[in-house]
């Protein structure tokens, strides 16, 4: 136990956020901080996985996904397409007829340690970081894709939900790690603006520090919204958009007039 007094001069184990952060959502406070959780939300195919996979390569340090959502080998279509500009089609062929070029292509991504048990307990995801921090370094980044997959014996799934949050900040504070879980929001249209707070499937935006929701219905971009931000300007009905490019098929998210 430290009083705050002591606690301002003791050295920090990293910085308080992630880099790699896109300059336009940066530029607004918008940051995924080391020690707390934070939440990516939106409708099925709204492009939650590929905002999170974004973040993972642009931040560059040791980082554990679990990707339940979808399998180990449509992590690598989906990373190779993004780090190549190939589609993902094209990007999957080309894996196919030659391992050893996405092997080499995938370098860059092997900072990422990926989990695929498609629908890990609360113990196989607290056991697979401990065994992440058995080779020497602490996760700095940990993504749960998505919230809705891991497993309880309890058949109240909102209790659960409540009880996974509780876990994952837990862990933010346990290993000083960026925890980033996804989440569905409702199935609906919101006039181009991006999910309001309520619209979070089980109402559990009370742990999260930062809740970003997002939308795609602009055709060629993808909109995040603070929704919810403990360090900086919220906007909880969704109305505060900031627009990325998005091509779906490279998996491709860029700042307006950043280069691909």
């Amino acid at each position: 136990m430290l009083f705050l007094h002591q606690a301002v001069l003791t050295p920090t184990r990293a910085a308080a956020s992630l880099p790699g952060m896109f300059p336009s959502l940066a530029e607004r406070g918008i940051s995924l901080r080391r020690g707390e959780l934070s939440m990516i939300a939106g409708p099925p195919g709204s492009g939650k996985s590929s905002l999170a996979l974004a973040l993972a390569v642009r931040c560059g340090l040791p980082t554990l996904y679990f990707s339940a959502d979808t399998t180990r080998q449509n992590v690598e279509i989906r990373v190779l397409s993004m780090l190549t500009g190939l589609d993902q089609k094209q990007a999957e062929q080309t894996r196919n007829d030659d391992p050893v070029w996405a092997s080499q292509v995938l370098e860059a991504f092997k900072h990422v340690a990926i989990e695929p048990n498609s629908s890990p307990s609360l113990e196989y995801i607290e056991n697979a970081i401990n065994a992440f921090r058995e080779f020497g370094t602490d996760p700095a980044f940990i993504v749960v894709d998505n919230a809705q997959d891991v497993a309880f014996d309890t058949g109240d799934t909102w209790q659960a939900l409540h009880t996974l949050m509780r876990e994952l900040r837990w862990h933010a504070r346990a290993t000083n790690a960026a925890m980033c879980v996804l989440h569905h929001t409702r199935q609906e249209s919101f006039n181009g603006q991006a999910p309001p707070l309520y619209s979070l499937q089980g109402k559990i935006s009370a742990v999260p520090a930062m809740v970003l929701t997002i939308t795609n219905d602009q055709p060629g971009f993808i909109g995040v919204c603070p929704a919810k931000n403990r360090f900086g300007k919220a906007s909880p009905q969704g109305t505060d958009v900031t627009w990325l490019s998005y091509d779906p098929a490279t998996m491709t998210i860029n700042d307006l007039g950043e280069a691909a």
